[in-house]
């Protein structure tokens, strides 16, 4: 039998058949290779993306606590809404547009990014609200502390003009107007109170407080005599003339206040109305990145490079060795076989 006929494969000769699945061999052990290159490349670029996904969402979830925190007034609030905002945008863009050493997934992400930047868009937008805000909520917020500060003294000061009126025989209606002093000092910080909660008599409450408010001083001018409009009789009395001195005093503020704080109060129902905005979507949000995260991790999968492709040729590594090996025993054989035909005829000759 000749090296044709013992080739595994007919009318090829063993040499090309060797050299056949030497080539098949290098390929796919290159290929194989390759495929163990990109797939660990593309496993930590997937990493990466889902820790941009992960980051997403606690920068979702810092947004809605420090939204909803903020307009209530609290200052460090706003700074972690600025931060929170900031990182959020940025943690985005590098997942929708990549950084150095990182190419976006937007090709097999574009479904999922697309409602992640119409949520955030909303977001943002109510975000950059509240903080554009920020001065008139810390007025409005510093406003009703100093009343709640102060109208308990405002209220017993009012209170003790009304018992000297009373005492020195002041006419009833004089006495009425002091005691109702005390009555309204605590309705204009009631009012800053349901203002600064934002809720849907925001409105109604700075009407009623621009309007306490100007009676309150128009009252208390008259005691003074430095308004004669309303109809109050200027006090007489040196006591009561301290007193409400000291009223005014405490009521100053509030006093030359009184439209910045009306008008602080839109600006806060806007906030707030942002912030209920923030509240709304941020489990829409929440929901999109894990969506996101979701995709990622099937990433693999679609994928042509992938654990299967490995596979295959990891499958033809071992055939192609399998086949080099059997091609090199049945060439031993065929040698062998040689040798002693050579040494038989040999040994006839002889």
């Amino acid at each position: 039998m000749n090296a044709k006929q013992r080739s595994p494969v007919p009318g090829l000769p063993s040499s090309r058949w060797m050299m056949v699945w030497g080539a098949v061999l290098v390929v796919a052990v290159i290929a194989f290779m390759w495929n163990l290159f990109v797939m660990l490349r593309d496993t930590n670029r997937d990493a990466a993306y889902l820790e941009l996904v992960g980051n997403l969402r606690v920068y979702s979830q810092q947004i809605d606590t420090s939204a909803r925190v903020a307009v209530a007034g609290d200052t460090e609030a706003f700074t972690a809404l600025e931060i929170a905002r900031e990182a959020f945008d940025s943690a985005l863009g590098e997942l929708d547009n990549g950084r150095d050493g990182l190419p976006s997934p937007r090709d097999m992400l574009a479904g999922e990014l697309a409602v992640l930047k119409k949520i955030w868009s909303e977001i943002d937008a109510a975000a950059a609200t509240i903080v554009a805000k920020k001065e008139s909520i810390q007025f409005l917020g510093e406003i009703s502390k100093q009343l709640n500060d102060s109208i308990p003294e405002v209220q017993k000061k009012s209170g003790r003009i009304a018992e000297i009126l009373a005492a020195s025989g002041a006419n009833a209606r004089q006495v009425a107007q002091a005691e109702r002093q005390a009555w309204l000092a605590e309705r204009i910080s009631r009012n800053v109170d349901r203002m600064l909660q934002g809720g849907s008599d925001a409105s109604a409450a700075a009407e009623q407080f621009s309007s306490d408010t100007d009676r309150f001083l128009g009252i208390l001018g008259g005691m003074l005599g430095t308004n004669q409009t309303v109809g109050t009789a200027a006090l007489s009395g040196a006591d009561a003339l301290v007193l409400a001195n000291e009223v005014e005093a405490l009521f100053r503020v509030v006093g030359s206040s009184k439209s910045r704080i009306a008008d602080s109060s839109t600006d806060l129902k806007q906030a707030r109305t942002a912030a209920d905005s923030i509240v709304q979507n941020a489990p829409k949000l929440f929901n999109a990145t894990s969506v996101a995260a979701d995709r990622i991790t099937n990433f693999e999968d679609e994928r042509q490079l992938n654990t299967g492709s490995a596979l295959i040729f990891g499958v033809l590594i071992v055939i192609a060795l399998v086949m080099i090996g059997v091609q090199s025993t049945l060439n031993t054989r065929r040698r062998l076989a040689m040798t002693g035909e050579t040494n038989e005829r040999n040994q006839q000759a002889i």
